[in-house]
């Protein structure tokens, strides 16, 4: 089993990370959700809410990945966080559009929208991305 593990040290630990980035992004997307609501339309709300929740997810991602992930210990340059921030900029207007069809168009209900079909999808296609273009892994 350990060597198995070791194999597949760099998924089981983005895994990891994307647990707890995915726990921040959905904390402060729901939080901010509940707060805005009450202050604008629900639709500016939850377009607000996810981009906050995101944002929250993408540097807590950064910072772990980079360090626990993908081992980097050199300082990142702007090209690499640049990179980072594209990758997520992607991402993030696909859950966008997502959350927009599954929410406002088929009406279903927005935490299980961004828990069974956002969040997964967000997280495998980063992954790739981050493997082969932001920090580049040797083994890519």
């Amino acid at each position: 089993m350990k060597k198995r593990l070791s194999k597949y040290r760099r998924e089981v630990t983005y895994l990891a990370v994307g647990v707890c980035n995915t726990a921040v992004d959905y904390l402060v997307f729901t939080g901010a959700f509940l707060l805005l609501e009450g202050l604008l339309l629900h639709d500016p709300a939850l377009f607000a809410a996810q981009c906050l929740g995101y944002a929250a997810g993408i540097l807590c991602s950064f910072l772990l990945n980079r360090r626990f992930t993908f081992k980097q210990e050199a300082r990142a340059g702007k090209g690499q966080f640049w990179r980072f921030l594209l990758v997520n900029a992607l991402t993030l207007g696909a859950s966008l559009l997502v959350l927009e069809l599954c929410v406002n168009v088929w009406g279903l209900d927005r935490s299980l929208t961004k828990l069974l079909f956002v969040t997964p999808v967000v997280f495998v296609v980063n992954y790739l991305l981050y493997k082969v273009f932001v920090f580049k892994a040797k083994d890519a």
